[in-house]
């Protein structure tokens, strides 16, 4: 399934691509993009396993996360943990983009990718410039709605074209730099799809720009 690109106010451009294990009509991956009035939640989500009871549950936490995006990462996971205690659970990636403060908080748990692409060079200590590190979310180990870990956000600063990608385990990671910087966020969705999917698992590909705080 192919999301979309679209624009958020002024703060954010994205695009998603979902795919289900072959031989399953609906995939247990789901994103969410969450608009509030101070800023933007961004979320994937894998229900384990595939199928509809994977599904179902990546369902109940999209539409747990949804209700009220502004709240922290933490509270937020740990509300889906309630809700999917009678599901098979899930594994959980969030990122909330405060756009005032161009801040981002994130956390994830279990094994769903989240990386933040710097798109500006940075001093090397010798008058030079570098290309900017990847910064990554810290995956804790757990299955929201089974056995949820100490939860402990992480937080940094977001940049004028600062990608933001998020992947499930249908998809391979370590993806070039050059082609996620590169482009509309719903193409190097779709090309990260077609060069990086698993044929074994459900896949999730959500890619976001940072357009910055404009008036």
């Amino acid at each position: 399934m192919k999301g979309a690109g679209q624009q958020l106010a002024v703060a954010i451009e994205w695009g998603t691509r979902v795919e289900a294990v072959p031989g399953e009509a609906e995939a247990g991956d789901r994103c969410i993009v969450c608009p509030f009035a101070s800023g933007v939640l961004l979320g994937a989500i894998d229900g384990l396993g595939h199928g509809r009871e994977a599904a179902a549950a990546a369902g109940i936490a999209a539409e747990v996360l949804a209700e009220r995006p502004s709240d922290p990462v933490a509270a937020l996971l740990r509300r889906c943990h309630g809700a999917l205690k009678r599901t098979r659970g899930a594994v959980i990636a969030l990122a909330s983009i405060h756009y005032p403060d161009n801040s981002l908080s994130w956390l994830g748990v279990g094994n769903v990718e989240a990386v933040l692409y710097r798109a500006a060079a940075r001093g090397d200590g010798n008058g030079g410039a570098t290309a900017a590190r990847n910064t990554h979310v810290i995956q804790l180990s757990g299955v929201v709605g089974y056995q949820l870990p100490d939860l402990r956000p992480a937080s940094t600063t977001i940049a004028v074209n600062d990608r933001l990608l998020m992947a499930t385990d249908g998809v391979r990671s370590d993806f070039p730099r050059e082609i996620v910087l590169r482009g509309q966020p719903q193409k190097t969705a779709d090309l990260l799809m077609q060069r990086n999917r698993k044929t074994t698992d459900d896949a999730l590909i959500l890619v976001a720009r940072y357009l910055g705080n404009r008036p």
